[in-house]
């Protein structure tokens, strides 16, 4: 039975090892072969591409700022801070200017004891070729910095020169301050020098008035008096009408114009001579009340031109009246009837 049994086993292994040798020319697996495949430890998992992939050496560093792209570079820009005004201010006074500045100042006021200089210490103004040499704007504002700079020595008739030209350069607050001024201090001048009669004249007068009625030949002709200062008001007149328009034309202005006056003219001394002839002084000591008086004068007859203004607007415009055209700029100077 076992022989058999075993007969069987062979020709079955037999059978099996020719059908392995017909369909693989690899010879079969032992068990000790099958049991070490088993046991065997799995393979690395291979690479990918990218890994395997040859690896390129990396460029040279430059010498220039790397550009970070990623959300955690990114910063929030700061703006540049404000230069201070001051320092602004200097940068822009260092910097190359086409047009200089009118310095500005803030005056203080004088005494007429303390303002008024006698007739010997009076001086003719040394600039007063300044005004014949303005050809441009920077001449003109250099000819306000020569006045500036003693405004007490400037006479009537330089100023009225300076506000004409400064009108012509439409710099018109300078303008019409300066007439102003020079229109307020031709009034004062004209009474400490009041126009006179000539000596023969006056004279013969004197003798005529010394006599009794019956013995006076005819009528007695009154002497002629000659106001020295007849040239300087027709100058004024005829540059008046352009600053009269542009004062005139806001009642707010004018009185602005007219508070500067005030202020310029009370810090100003009186050491100019007028610079034409204009005979003989009245008593100095008398001039600073002359001088209060001028004052209260011309600045009450200068309000009361401001306040007309404020009452007729022109109904169809709206706008002031060009008072300038009724306006006669010796009207407040004092005529020789009235000294």
């Amino acid at each position: 039975m076992k022989s058999s049994l075993y007969t069987t086993l062979l020709i079955l292994l037999a059978g099996t090892s020719f059908c392995g040798s017909a369909i693989a020319k690899e010879p079969a697996l032992t068990d000790a072969e099958i049991d070490a495949m088993m046991n065997a430890p799995m393979p690395p998992v291979p690479k990918t591409v990218t890994e395997t992939a040859p690896q390129v050496a990396p460029a040279p560093v430059l010498n220039e700022p790397k550009i970070q792209a990623g959300m955690h570079s990114l910063k929030v820009a700061t703006t540049p801070a404000v230069q201070p005004l001051a320092q602004a201010a200097a940068t822009s006074e260092s910097s190359p200017k086409t047009t200089p500045k009118i310095p500005e100042k803030t005056y203080a006021p004088l005494l007429p004891k303390d303002a008024l200089l006698p007739p010997d210490k009076l001086a003719e103004w040394p600039n007063l070729g300044l005004i014949v040499r303005v050809k441009t704007r920077d001449d003109a504002i250099n000819l306000v910095k020569a006045i500036e700079a003693d405004r007490g020595a400037v006479p009537p008739q330089s100023l009225f020169l300076t506000a004409r030209i400064l009108s012509e350069q439409g710099m018109m607050e300078k303008a019409a301050l300066y007439y102003f001024v020079g229109q307020l201090r031709l009034m004062f001048d004209v009474t400490r020098w009041p126009p006179q009669a000539s000596a023969e004249d006056m004279e013969r007068f004197t003798a005529a008035q010394s006599k009794a009625p019956d013995q006076r030949q005819g009528n007695v002709a009154v002497p002629k008096f000659d106001n020295p200062h007849e040239g300087v008001a027709m100058l004024a007149n005829a540059i008046s009408k352009p600053i009269l328009r542009w004062a005139m034309d806001d009642p707010a202005r004018m009185s602005a114009v007219l508070d500067a006056v005030k202020v310029w003219d009370e810090s100003a001394p009186f050491a100019y001579l007028p610079g034409y002839d204009v005979g003989k002084p009245t008593a100095f000591q008398d001039w600073g009340r002359a001088l209060t008086g001028v004052r209260s004068a011309y600045f009450l007859s200068m309000e009361n031109v401001a306040k007309g203004l404020k009452k007729n607007p022109s109904p169809v415009s709206g706008a002031y009246p060009d008072a300038s055209d009724e306006y006669d700029a010796s009207a407040v100077a004092p005529t020789p009837d009235s000294q």
